[in-house]
């Protein structure tokens, strides 16, 4: 048996004239969903592998067995401790397998996918890492998500998580596979065996237990819960859409129905597990909470797709969750086949007691059955190879505490920029006047910051018509005519040198020469029809008197100064309705309001027709309108909603 490493730089050149082969010991941990580790020790007096293995360089190490060479697994060095014994002095190198190069690039804030092949979305967060791809189970389907920040191994998780899929490096160099995984080995461990014969020897499908740990777990079973996404509070993503819209159901060949339940007075949305619930009772949790899904966009469509994930992702949880856990941990001999975490084994055991006081034995534990490989670790040394395997009844690990220690650090991190709905209260008033030829018109603005709405409040209340002035005042007595008196004559002409002139005609009066007046007079009188009296002095006037009579005055144009006083009108707008987006409403909100001129003070929520518009994010209408009579409405609208600010792209 021989053990080796092949050493490479970061941009994946190799390094010196052939491999490292003075390790004494290695050892090689595999996880499934998760990054592993390797480990190796070679002596300090080999000064070429002291120069070769250096941090961050790649290593790939190699066990050859009756000259057949198979690759135990590839890491990434990066720390080196040295020991000086008196003798034996040890290098030992270690770090975490190759896919730790998945954590190098940041995928950046605002990457989002809307209903893409899974598969696509895989291979391109996975290309983020230099050199990398991606092998995708098929028929896996599309997929929408969004990442603000973290990089792709972490995305990769979350991805496969959210699907009830798994992850895992590929037998092949900078490969990343994706799927459901539980390929059979066609591994058998079995035993207990004391000797191993050649017939046992000779077939590499065998792996004799040299011991066993077996953990039956029920205190994580749950089988009733409330699943929520991203978002604080009320904001929170539920099953609601996914519940409206009708496609997670057994009929549709998903698991479990979407339940509506009420609980204090809310109206919640549960899945359960019925087998489990029939054999444990029924154990609730709730929320479960998906933090990282979150509507890729304030769509409605969005929404619903963001709603579905979180069912997907509380289906695969609550199919791990709500039956017993049994896990194994075994070590056993002659690994001939490099074992993947995703796989299956058999386990094939049946251990024997005494009873107490005798000699006979009975059977505590009988397994003949099919587990997941969760966990691996191998070590080769001078001395041999072990192995030792976690296996499960359910593909899901048992975390200790550093799992959960980490896991709440890298959730603190992205959660400090990923993007979260969180609920918002807003209102603004508008004063209307109204009768039965005008409608108030109300607009409520729902924008794209908004990603749906709990409450749409109208506060309404009428009054009649109010003046702040009572009428003009005249300043004085003010009449459209004048009185002409008693009797009296009225002068026609104003005599200057030579000229008779016209009264009233201002700074340039029309004027006649007195000879041209002279003839007139002269003919006015052949006619008797006019009698022109000289009264005393050359001016001319009326010889009979005038009479009493009026005369229009034309006024110019004036002010008046007004009178300020309170006055309301008495009528009140009568049989008041109401239409939203065009649509009457006013029967299915409980109107009309105000019938036979009453003063109406109500509230009324618009809520569910703004939500089941054709277009949500609008301006929409709301029109307010009376049969008769008039006066004045205010409205006042106050808007509880679920806002998710993005940045438009």
């Amino acid at each position: 048996m021989i053990i080796y490493a092949d050493v490479y730089d970061p941009s994946g050149n190799k390094l010196g004239d052939g491999p490292v082969d003075s390790l004494t010991s290695v050892s090689v941990k595999r996880r499934l969903d998760a990054s592993g580790s390797v480990e190796l020790s070679f002596p300090l007096t080999d000064e070429r592998a002291n120069d070769l293995i250096q941090n961050e360089r790649r290593v790939r190490i190699y066990i050859e067995h009756n000259e057949v060479v198979r690759e135990l697994g590839r890491g990434v060095i990066r720390r080196k401790s040295k020991s000086d014994p008196e003798s034996n002095a040890t290098l030992t190198a270690s770090g975490p397998d190759d896919m730790v190069e998945l954590t190098f690039p940041s995928l950046g804030r605002n990457r989002a996918y809307t209903n893409q092949a899974l598969s696509n979305i895989v291979n391109d967060i996975t290309a983020e890492a230099s050199g990398w791809g991606a092998t995708v189970d098929s028929g896996l389907g599309d997929y929408a998500v969004r990442f603000d920040g973290g990089n792709p191994l972490q995305a990769l998780i979350q991805i496969a998580e959210q699907n009830g899929l798994h992850i895992r490096p590929s037998l092949t160099a900078k490969t990343i596979e994706l799927g459901a995984f539980g390929s059979d080995t066609g591994l058998i461990a079995f035993g207990r065996m004391i000797n191993i014969n050649d017939a046992v020897e000779r077939n590499n499908s065998l792996l004799p237990i040299e011991r066993i740990v077996i953990d039956e777990d029920t205190r994580n079973i749950v089988n009733w819960i409330i699943p929520i996404g991203g978002g604080d509070g009320d904001a929170a993503v539920t099953l609601k859409e996914a519940y409206e819209a009708g496609n997670r159901t057994t009929g549709n060949g998903y698991r479990y129905n979407i339940q509506q339940v009420t609980i204090n007075g809310r109206t919640e949305y549960a899945i359960s597990d019925a087998s489990s619930i029939s054999t444990y009772g029924q154990i609730e949790k709730n929320p479960v909470k998906f933090s990282k899904i979150v509507p890729i966009s304030n769509s409605k469509a969005n929404l619903t797709l963001a709603s579905e994930a979180v069912y997907d992702a509380a289906s695969a949880w609550l199919e791990r969750k709500s039956v017993k856990l049994n896990t194994y941990k075994i070590n056993v001999k002659k690994p001939r086949t490099t074992i993947r975490p995703g796989d299956k084994i058999t386990l094939d055991y049946k251990g024997y007691v005494k009873r107490t006081g005798t000699d006979a034995e009975f059977a505590f534990v009988d397994i003949r059955d099919d587990f997941w490989v969760m966990e691996v670790e191998e070590r080769v040394s001078t001395s041999g190879v072990s192995l030792s395997l976690t296996i499960a009844s359910i593909d899901e690990h048992v975390k200790d505490a550093q799992d959960v220690v980490v896991g709440a650090i890298e959730a603190i991190d992205i959660r400090n920029i990923q993007i979260q709905p969180y609920p918002n209260v807003w209102g603004y008033v508008y004063q209307r006047q109204m009768d039965s030829n005008h409608s108030a018109i109300v607009p409520v603005r729902v924008d794209e910051a908004i990603l749906s709405i709990h409450r749409c409040s109208l506060y309404i209340t009428t009054r009649p018509f109010r003046s702040t002035a009572s009428a003009a005042r005249s300043g004085g007595a003010a009449a459209t005519t004048s009185a002409g008196g008693g009797d009296h004559r009225h002068r026609m002409f104003a005599q200057t040198t030579n000229t008779y002139t016209f009264p009233g005609s201002g700074s340039n009066p029309a004027t006649l020469p007195a000879r041209v007046f002279n003839a007139l007079q002269a003919d006015l009188i052949t006619q008797a029809s006019v009698v022109l009296l000289n009264a005393g002095s050359l001016d001319l006037y009326t010889d009979g008197a005038s009479g009493e009579h009026t005369h229009t005055i034309n006024l110019p144009n004036h002010t008046h100064e007004l009178d300020y006083e309170i006055n309301d009108d008495t009528d009140y707008p009568d049989s008041v309705g109401i239409k939203i987006n065009g649509v009457d409403r006013t029967t299915a909100l409980g109107g009309p309001w105000g019938v036979g001129g009453s003063a109406i003070d109500i509230e009324i929520d618009i809520a569910q027709y703004i939500e089941s518009a054709a277009i949500f994010q609008q301006r929409h209408q709301i029109e307010l309108y009376c049969d008769s009579g008039q006066g004045e409405i205010e409205v006042e609208v106050e808007m509880q909603a679920i806002i998710q600010f993005l940045k438009s792209s």
